[in-house]
């Protein structure tokens, strides 16, 4: 084999194609931030902002500006199209946003043509505008809009007498702006986006999720949240791989996207278990995870527990109720949803159950590797509810970490030197302090 043959053989290799689609699906995809409230507000933001700023500039121009009348015009168009962008914010297609930036490039074009040679730089500063608003969009897309940038500059500063050179200065600026500011915002997004479905990580959830309880609170607007977990996941990873496991998350996620309602984000938490925070009515809440469940691909199911945001609830005790009704959809039989907007658990309850020893300790043993010497036990809190069975720690222990309840959980337990083993391995005793529980 000679070395033309060897470069082509290594080039149309398996891993140098798998490089070349990882290498185009990058270029290709938009940030994780760029949804509809935010692009709205800053597209809109940014059209009001640059007509008031033109038509502030012509004031008292005098013969500075060519056309000043037809100027003011393009910069109360540019206003009155922001203003429609903020009012119709939620109905907006992404993919529209690209028409929008376009627009923008078309009417500071004219700006800049209006102007006349001695404003014509001046009013060039608003091609920063439009450039910042690429920030939204994938790699090649935002190439493709700083092309129409520089082909709408040139033709703008062809009508004027400056200098090439001031034009270059004028263009490179706006580009290396650009470039500059989307790199950025993309670096600090890949701190909360999940590499391989390109949702938000736990990290964005949290911020996310403090966010929408804030609002909540504040609008006194009913917020609902959905954990789901892909049913037998695992066997996928032992069975067929790792990365075809990879794929179904891909595939789900695909599918999810196109199901998510204005205002409702979508995260994955790790591993198989994603989150939807849900602001507007429970019914509407309800029907989008079963919706989500309709959808996934091939015969998967999968198991969602769901919980209704109460007054007072912080970030740990909304996904503990929501992780506890997904442990009951699980121990249903899995497929299904788990409520628990109704079964909140209450601080009265929790003293209800202490007094009458309904708490107890699971004692797991942590073994050394290798060897597999038991060196210790871990203390896991559970309690064994009369009617929903034994429920895990997520379900109470924040409600107990926000009162008094939490002192008496320390301190009120019967300490017991030899704990029982229960079939099944694991030691089960009334126990002192939940320091180990999860």
């Amino acid at each position: 084999m000679n070395i033309a043959d060897r470069r082509v053989g290594r080039l149309g290799s398996p891993p140098a194609r798998e490089r070349w689609a990882r290498l185009a699906a990058a270029l290709g995809r938009s940030p994780g931030f760029a949804n509809r409230p935010v692009m709205a507000a800053t597209t809109g933001g940014l059209f009001i902002a640059g007509g008031v700023f033109v038509v502030l500039s012509t004031a008292g121009a005098g013969s500075v500006v060519a056309h000043p009348d037809a100027l003011r015009s393009v910069a109360l168009s540019a206003v009155a199209v922001g203003v429609a962008v903020l009012a119709a914010r939620h109905r907006i297609p992404v993919g529209a946003y690209q028409l929008l930036v376009l627009l923008s490039t078309a009417l500071t074009s004219c700006a800049v043509w209006l102007a006349g040679p001695a404003s014509a730089l001046a009013l060039a500063s608003m091609y920063a505008f439009v450039v910042i608003d690429c920030i939204f969009f994938s790699w090649l897309a935002m190439v493709r809009q700083v092309v129409a940038l520089l082909v709408g500059a040139g033709i703008a500063f062809a009508a004027t007498d400056v200098p090439i050179g001031w034009r270059l200065l004028s263009m490179s600026s706006a580009v290396s702006v650009a470039v500059v500011v989307s790199w950025l915002i993309r670096r600090a997004d890949e701190a909360e986006t999940d590499a391989l479905t390109t949702l938000l990580n736990r990290r964005g959830f949290d911020r996310s999720l403090d966010e929408a309880i804030t609002r909540a609170g504040r609008d006194a607007q009913p917020l609902s949240l959905a954990l789901l977990d892909l049913d037998h996941f695992k066997q996928v990873n032992d069975s067929l791989g790792h990365g075809m496991g990879d794929q179904l998350l891909v595939s789900v996620t695909r599918a999810w996207a196109q199901a998510i309602g204005p205002g409702q984000v979508l995260a994955r938490l790790g591993g198989d278990e994603f989150a939807v925070i849900m602001p507007g009515e429970p019914a509407d809440a309800a029907r989008t995870v079963q919706r989500l469940r309709s959808m996934l691909p091939g015969r998967r199911t999968c198991s969602a527990g769901l919980a209704l945001h109460e007054a007072g609830d912080s970030r740990s005790m909304l996904v503990g109720r929501a992780d506890a009704a997904l442990y009951d959809a699980k121990r249903g039989g899995r497929d299904r949803i788990g409520h628990s907007n109704h079964q909140a658990v209450r601080e009265r309850d929790l003293r209800g159950a202490l007094s009458r020893g309904e708490l107890f300790l699971d004692y797991q043993p942590v073994v050394a590797l290798p060897g597999g010497h038991t060196v210790g036990l871990e203390a896991l809190v559970r309690w064994r509810h009369p009617q929903r069975g034994v429920l895990p720690p997520g379900s109470f222990l924040p409600r107990s970490e926000s009162s008094q309840v939490v002192h008496d959980l320390g301190t009120g337990w019967r300490r017991t030197p030899s704990p029982r083993r229960p079939p099944g391995g694991r030691r089960r005793a009334p126990g002192p302090h939940p320091r180990g529980s999860r």
